[in-house]
């Protein structure tokens, strides 16, 4: 019988990297905006670091009569370093390209981690500068970011839940 391993173990069975058996956490973290985006909008919904996991990305909505709205979430560059966040793309649809806002979904919502088509279920379990796309680990934090996509014509309320394992 042969033993065969998952991406969270190496060939000799010792946890990879930063994320093992003690040392793993996994988090939740959740954002709730209110109000009517336009397609000039950012919305930030976490800041990570570039070693964390992603595991999932849940979005509801609570739609208030809006006919149009639509979002793309991807991953940014996330610096604070000067008394506020600026951000820069790295894939703005990474994750969900054109997601409909424009319509109730109930909670606990619809997992857009695949939606796009660019990430697989074997992509959960990478670090998110893999899940990015990146080569190599840059360090740094990086965000997971709402990308107007469609102006909404009227007001939602949106909660993204995003699920991950923490590298610290």
């Amino acid at each position: 019988m042969a033993l065969l391993y998952g991406g969270n173990l190496d060939a000799t069975a010792r946890p990879m990297g930063n994320v093992g058996f003690n040392h793993s956490r996994v988090r939740v973290t959740s954002c709730v905006y209110t109000g009517t985006p336009t397609d000039a909008d950012d919305i930030v919904f976490g800041i990570f670091k570039s070693n964390d996991r992603i595991k999932d990305i849940r979005l509801s909505v609570i739609d208030g009569s809006a006919t149009a709205g639509a979002i793309n979430v991807g991953v940014w560059t996330a610096d604070s370093s000067n008394n506020g966040l600026a951000i820069t793309v790295v894939d703005a649809d990474r994750f969900a390209s054109a997601q409909s806002i424009n319509a109730d979904i109930a909670y606990p919502g619809s997992s857009v981690f695949e939606e796009a088509g660019t990430l697989t279920i074997a992509d959960r379990g990478k670090k998110l500068y893999e899940q990015a796309g990146v080569a190599t680990d840059p360090g740094g934090n990086y965000a997971i970011v709402g990308e107007v996509s469609t102006t909404a014509d009227a007001a939602v309320t949106l909660l993204v839940e995003i699920e991950y394992v923490a590298g610290d």
